[in-house]
């Protein structure tokens, strides 16, 4: 199922999953070039993020709105994208052309015996949300080398790099300053407000989760809890609003569209989105769509059959004023956290793609026609 109207306009991507695992693939590290790599990427993160710490609900996540949020975003989507290009040989890439092994440039200033304490609280109930992030060593690769034990490693390969950036920025450039959080104090299995101050590195995606479900700066009655369904759906609408904010989704009226709460970006990224051809647009708006489906389930499992109408959400100018307007509220689906609910607080159109989507197995399955559309 696709989310353009003519699905015979374009060549879509299937989401490539072993079991419920996704998997990147050649055609989407071809996508990832079509679009202009990793710098359109960023530009749209940086939209994103930019509004994300505007907005009341989401910004209670984030305690340092300083860190480079959005350029780890556009790399691990970027690695997403790029990490399944098979016609690579990362054995041979870093030989230069008479056969030699490159110098180790990227490493040599690095400290090889440091270690990093990267430990941060678990228990039995935490969800383990960042197994689809570990590197799986091949034989046919150069072999992994750690530098500060962040990661799996490192391979010494700029072409490895550059298709791995994420891991490379985590093992390579990240900040390991310990940040606090408040952990509540249950007597007798009980949850009480009163909270243990403990410290933890944030060094992955399921690190950062666990930081931002206690940061400090939420109310007490909710620290330590998981991302809700609202949460995820604001969260939802505003990724897919900086897709359009910066031309990678299809947009009507674009001149209007444009002006509701403007985000600079670099005006080369901008020219050159805008110069993509039609097909690429549609076909990286329908991949990343479901991308960002199969993904929404780390934060609330029952998300991803809302994907679809918080992108018909963010097509509409009429939202994007209510929303500006009423201080950053999506009173709609504040605090509607039961997926019965929030199914029912829609109206009859939005509840009939619910079900077609949700019969259809989307975003896995692409073979039934949508009734939903991403202008």
């Amino acid at each position: 199922m696709t989310l353009i109207k003519n699905q015979q306009d374009i060549k879509s991507i299937k989401l490539s999953v072993d079991g419920r695992t996704y998997i990147p693939t050649v055609d989407t590290a071809q996508l990832l070039e079509a679009i202009g790599g990793v710098e359109t990427l960023k530009a749209m993160t940086a939209v994103f993020y930019k509004r994300v710490f505007k907005d009341p609900n989401l910004s209670l996540f984030f305690q340092d709105t300083a860190e480079p949020h959005a350029e780890r975003l556009a790399n691990w989507v970027a690695e997403k994208m790029a990490g399944g290009d098979a016609n690579v040989d990362y054995s041979k890439a870093n030989k230069n052309s008479s056969g030699n092994v490159l110098p180790n440039s990227t490493t040599s200033t690095m400290q090889s015996t440091f270690k990093a304490n990267i430990e941060y609280p678990h228990n039995n109930t935490m969800e383990q949300i960042d197994h689809e992030d570990s590197i799986r060593p091949s034989a046919s690769e150069c072999p992994l080398k750690q530098i500060r034990g962040v990661t799996d490693g490192i391979r010494e390969c700029p072409i490895w790099i550059k298709h791995h950036p994420w891991t490379y920025e985590r093992e390579m450039f990240r900040d390991l300053t310990r940040k606090t959080i408040f952990v509540p104090k249950s007597s007798l299995f009980v949850r009480t407000e009163k909270f243990v101050r403990q410290s933890i590195v944030v060094h992955d995606r399921s690190s950062a989760h666990f930081a931002g479900w206690h940061s400090p700066k939420r109310h007490p009655s909710d620290i330590g809890k998981h991302f809700k369904l609202d949460d995820t759906r604001i969260w939802l609408r505003l990724h897919m609003w900086a897709g359009r904010s910066v031309g990678l989704f299809e947009t009507n009226d674009w001149e209007e569209w444009s002006k509701i709460d403007p985000v600079k970006v670099d005006s080369n990224t901008i020219k050159f989105i805008h110069a993509l051809n039609v097909e690429t647009k549609r076909r990286f708006q329908d991949w990343y769509t479901k991308f960002i489906a199969h993904f929404s389930r780390v934060y609330e499992r029952s998300a991803p059959p809302f994907v679809p109408l918080e992108l018909d959400w963010s097509a509409k100018v009429s939202n994007l004023k209510q929303y500006i307007n009423n201080s950053r509220q999506m009173t709609d689906i504040a605090c509607i956290t039961n997926p019965d609910e929030a199914i029912e607080l829609l109206d009859q159109e939005d509840i009939g793609k619910i079900d077609d989507i949700q019969r259809s197995g989307w975003p896995y399955d692409d073979s039934l026609e949508s009734k939903t559309s991403g202008d």
